[in-house]
């Protein structure tokens, strides 16, 4: 399936992005945080990328030229969404940065999925079959894809109380499906979805063995902030694939939870920069004290990704003092 990664900002941006792209057949993963971007770039194959430019963490371009001079991103096609509608940004983009399109904000789907369907074909990148996320009520659960298709009809997020619970039940059920593409996608509208009914059986899937399942479960479990996966996520932050032990320490941020600083701060001597990197953004959002010296330590840290982490997530701390 074509997968693609938007990076915004405005978390209305982000949902409105995936909600147009997966009913039109893509795969979708979206994040308002250029870190948490470009680990996810280093980790998932990636087919397209799109991104704002006006960003409180990192100017849009910046982060472009940092994808450009990467030997392992530089051949992701990027599309640039952004409020800087005037015809000398786009020239700029277009012309100067070569990006492989530029959409000025507001925009609407057919205009996305345009530019989308462009520079895939340019690049000779797959695209996705118009039945594959068919509208229809009332698809034969026979295929893989219909019953993935079957999963995103009717998202959750729209129901009355009594059909958002069977959604979810539903949802919660395609976890024990046959097919890891089905498991995968159960997964992820879970995950967007933030029932915290899916705690548990994320919490008891988190040895699958399939290593993209497990690496979206931990994703999930960090956007449903439940507690109760805490000491399972620092026991996922000790595992041996640094491709998981990232994502285990943007979860046990976005949980906030003290008992994660301790393994965290640990984390911040970890082999791979990427794991540093997300390890101190999350001590930033838990603010603990006891992060303070150690962040400051990694302040001499090699990697540039990582000392700007750093950097951030000792404002952060400072911040919570004041």
């Amino acid at each position: 399936m074509t997968r693609i990664l938007s990076l915004d900002d405005d978390p209305d941006v982000v949902s409105l992005i995936g909600l147009i792209l997966k009913r039109a057949g893509y795969e979708h993963l979206g994040t308002r945080d250029s870190h948490e971007a470009w680990a996810m770039l280093h980790t998932h194959p990636i087919d397209l990328f799109t991104q704002d430019l006006m960003r409180p963490d990192m100017d849009g371009w910046k982060f472009y030229e940092q994808m450009k001079s990467d030997e392992a991103l530089r051949d992701i096609p990027v599309i640039i969404l952004t409020a800087k509608a005037q015809s000398v940004d786009k020239d700029l983009g277009l012309q100067a940065f070569k990006v492989d399109g530029y959409i000025a904000k507001p925009f609407g789907p057919q205009e996305l999925l345009a530019a989308i369907r462009e520079a895939l074909t340019k690049r000779g990148k797959p695209l996705p079959s118009e039945v594959e996320y068919a509208h229809r009520k009332s698809l034969p659960r026979k295929s893989v894809r219909e019953r993935i298709a079957a999963l995103h009809l009717d998202l959750s997020l729209f129901l009355p109380f009594q059909k958002r619970r069977k959604s979810v039940q539903e949802r919660i059920a395609a976890l024990q499906d046959v097919d890891p593409e089905v498991r995968l996608s159960a997964v992820r509208l879970l995950g967007e979805i933030g029932d915290k009914r899916a705690a548990e059986p994320f919490i008891e899937m988190l040895e699958d063995e399939h290593g993209e399942i497990r690496l979206a479960i931990v994703t999930a479990l960090g956007m449903l902030g439940d507690t109760r996966a805490v000491e399972p996520l620092i026991r996922v932050l000790r595992e041996e694939a640094w491709t998981i032990r990232w994502s285990a320490a943007m979860a046990l941020g976005r949980i906030k939870n003290a008992r994660a600083v301790e393994p965290l701060i640990a984390a911040l001597s970890d082999q791979s920069s990427i794991v540093r990197m997300i390890a101190a953004l999350a001590l930033g959002e838990i603010k603990d004290e006891r992060a303070v010296e150690p962040l400051a330590q990694a302040l001499a840290d090699e990697d540039n990704w990582v000392r700007w982490t750093v950097a951030k997530a000792l404002r952060q701390i400072k911040g919570a003092r004041s």
